[in-house]
């Protein structure tokens, strides 16, 4: 499944982190049930070099072979450099500009890419809340009667639309810190 079908997003925090252990020694401490993956860059530029990159528990797997980029479940998502490119480009348009990615090749930004946490929920209290309102009769008006709802973009993959009940005017965005940014 794909970020834009599941409604999992991650954001990027530009942060320098400086490792107490060599990447691959921290890479060993992972459970293979992580599906942990380590990036790491040979390239002796001063910059644009040795970077390493240390993940685990990805929202989505991409693999790029032979020129086609491929998701989790083997489904072509792009063929070919200029295909790839741009659809690598809409995974982060919206929380990636331009100046960031000049400011990241000269140097003056790094990027780092950290899961999005948030608060869980006790399923017995929301079981216990719809229980409640099926008993006293309110369950259909609370179901149907929000003036807004969020469902996953259809027009820009990766976001929620926050749809309007009475009007049905969709505008697309994230939430972040609790609040949702238009985009």
């Amino acid at each position: 499944m794909s970020n834009a079908e599941t409604g999992y997003r991650a954001e990027i925090v530009c942060r320098p982190v400086e490792l107490g252990s060599r990447p691959d020694e921290l890479l060993a401490l992972l459970s293979p049930d992580d599906e942990p993956a380590l990036l790491d860059s040979s390239a002796p530029h001063l910059v644009y070099g040795r970077c390493s990159i240390l993940a685990c528990r990805p929202l989505e797997v991409l693999t790029l072979r032979d020129g086609v980029l491929r998701d989790r479940t083997q489904r072509v998502i792009a063929s070919g450099t200029e295909e790839v490119w741009a659809e690598l480009g809409k995974a982060v348009e919206h929380v990636l500009n331009l100046a960031d990615v000049y400011a990241v090749l000269q140097g003056i930004k790094k990027i780092t890419v950290e899961p999005v946490v948030s608060e869980g929920v006790n399923p017995e209290t929301v079981f216990n809340a719809i229980d409640q309102s099926r008993q006293n009769g309110t369950l259909a008006e609370k179901v149907t009667s929000a003036a807004v709802y969020y469902e996953s973009s259809l027009s820009q993959p990766g976001l929620l639309d926050r749809v309007n009940s009475a009007t049905g005017e969709k505008k697309s965005g994230r939430f972040a810190k609790g609040k949702f940014i238009q985009v």
